[in-house]
């Protein structure tokens, strides 16, 4: 305790931890628990909310045209709007990247 009583006030967060860590006796507070890994690559929700992906792995999203002004469009044409349409080609590679916790 005495070696901490010289501490500079405007010590940086991590030195702190460490002083804190050193004085209670605690294990090293700022070692990462996974070690040398990469770290994970993490969903985007979103994402994942809005694009579907099929069985043969195709992706699907909603179609469009489905908000508003539906009274002049007919029966079917709103029965074929609501099955949703397979993804650009051009995006898949973007949105796969974003839902990289989905298998």
């Amino acid at each position: 305790l005495d070696g901490l009583i010289g501490l500079d006030v405007a010590a940086t967060a991590r030195s702190r931890v460490v002083a804190r860590s050193f004085v209670y006796g605690l294990a090293d507070l700022t070692a990462t628990p996974r070690g040398d890994r990469m770290p994970k690559q993490k969903t985007r929700k979103t994402v994942a909310k809005r694009f579907k992906i099929t069985g043969t792995g195709k992706l699907m999203r909603r179609s469009t045209g489905m908000n508003h002004l539906m009274r002049k469009k007919t029966n079917s044409q709103k029965r074929v709007l609501t099955k949703g349409t397979e993804l650009f080609k051009g995006d898949k590679s973007r949105i796969v990247r974003m839902l990289a916790g989905i298998n």
